[in-house]
């Protein structure tokens, strides 16, 4: 557990430092900031897919596997042979 920590902390503490990065870049337009809607990545089967979405499947992935993952390290290291 310690060692998934170790790995995960430093790269999740960068993240806010690439979003401000990411707004003070701009468009190079003049215009700074997010968008106002939602980008289209993709239109599989005539069906939108955005980054929302995206990210969204990619949170919800996380928060099913990584517990699961943690549970198994706990029943692995109590098998006794």
């Amino acid at each position: 557990m310690k060692v998934v920590i170790q790995w995960w902390l430093p790269r999740v503490a960068a993240l806010p430092a690439l979003g401000a990065l990411a707004l003070a870049a701009g468009t190079g337009n003049g215009e700074q900031g997010l968008t106002q809607h939602a980008v289209e990545i993709g239109r599989p089967f005539g069906f939108p897919i955005t980054n929302s979405m995206v990210v969204t499947w990619m949170v919800a992935a996380g928060l099913i596997v990584f517990p699961a993952w943690l549970a198994s390290l706990g029943s692995i290291r109590n098998i006794r042979l």
